[in-house]
């Protein structure tokens, strides 16, 4: 209960605003964000390269599933080194890895994804189904062009299932 408290409330100091994004929708039968129960952290997508709004999801991807896997694992080494550009990113970081009860399964689940982009910046926004069944919304700002680079990290709204 206490990581859940945990999760939760690191996600409620997150501040948001909105957008008029373009929603991305996975692939039947697969999760943008795959399970993190592996022995070693997960690898970055070339497809973060590419130069399109599935470039920045997969960015933004690949730090849910790094803080999935700090927080099983308890090894916040990769999340640390990928959330360096960005504040809240690495608040959670050191979060993750200090959890005193490990989850069995990932913290975040990313249910659906939108992005906004422009000159400034790419904006991801994940729905999320967080551990414990609470539903979360968190905006990941990115830099407008690949190599995309996490740069803030805020709450959407809060929602509950």
């Amino acid at each position: 209960m206490r990581l859940l408290v945990t999760v939760v409330a690191l996600a409620a100091l997150l501040a948001g605003c909105g957008g008029q994004p373009d929603v991305i929708e996975p692939e039947p039968g697969e999760s943008p964000s795959a399970s993190t129960s592996q022995a070693t952290a997960p690898e970055l997508s070339d497809q973060v390269n590419e130069d399109s709004d599935e470039g920045a999801v997969a960015a933004a991807s690949h730090w849910v599933d790094l803080l999935d896997y700090a927080s099983i694992s308890g090894d916040g080494a990769a999340l640390r080194d990928y959330s360096r550009a960005c504040e809240p990113c690495m608040d959670f970081a050191e979060s993750a890895q200090d959890l005193s009860e490990k989850p069995d399964q990932d913290v975040w689940r990313i249910a659906a994804a939108s992005v906004f982009r422009d000159e400034v910046a790419a904006d991801v926004t994940f729905e999320l189904e967080l551990l414990g069944g609470e539903r979360s919304e968190v905006t990941f700002e990115l830099t407008p062009s690949p190599p995309f680079e996490i740069t803030d990290l805020y709450r959407v709204e809060e929602g509950a299932s």
